[in-house]
């Protein structure tokens, strides 16, 4: 009796089309944002299944060799985990000093004692321009007096910089840790 009725009234069936597109598309929706929210654990996931992928040739090779399988795959996580601390121990030392040496380039260079020495140099560069002795050293002198404001400005947000660059390449390594405990258990 009720495909009669779908039969016999078009309205019921748009309307019956209508809320089966509308519960599709907030299927959908559910879906999407279940994804969102769960997908870097489903990334995670899935990276140590391409790690597992690709490591489980070697560990073949080395059963074949002889090794049992745990063993194997624990020589190769051994040795992954020495050449990832290795990395590690020698970056982040000469990180540190490429900014310790950065921040002081910029703070010698833009010092109160340089911007003095170009004083002159720009003072003439003024002048040859148009402008008025008076008006080129005042503006000099404005002009260099805000510079060691802006190097220490510079130097601060260089040094931010470089500690933002290394918290987000820990966290990639922290992730990448995980992947490799993850394939491990793969």
């Amino acid at each position: 009796m009720p495909r009669d009725l779908l039969d016999r009234h078009r309205a019921l069936r748009v309307l019956l089309a209508l809320l089966l597109v509308i519960v599709a598309i907030v299927a959908a929706s559910l879906v999407w944002n279940t994804l969102v929210l769960f997908g870097d654990v489903i990334l995670l996931f899935f990276l140590a299944w391409i790690v597992a992928f690709a490591l489980e040739p070697v560990s073949i090779l080395l059963q074949r060799r002889g090794l049992p399988r745990t063993l194997a795959v624990a020589l190769i996580y051994l040795a992954l985990l020495v050449v990832v601390s290795g990395g590690i121990v020698l970056a982040v030392p000469s990180i540190v000093d490429e900014v310790r040496l950065l921040a002081s380039e910029i703070t010698s260079a833009l010092s109160a004692t340089n911007v003095n020495s170009w004083n002159t140099g720009i003072e003439n560069a003024l002048r040859h321009l148009g402008l008025s002795q008076k008006n080129a050293q005042s503006l000099v002198a404005s002009l260099s007096s805000q510079i060691p404001g802006w190097a220490q400005v510079a130097t601060t947000n260089a040094v931010n910089t470089a500690t933002q660059l290394v918290t987000s390449i820990l966290t990639v390594l922290f992730d990448a840790f995980l992947v490799l405990i993850l394939s491990f258990y793969m």
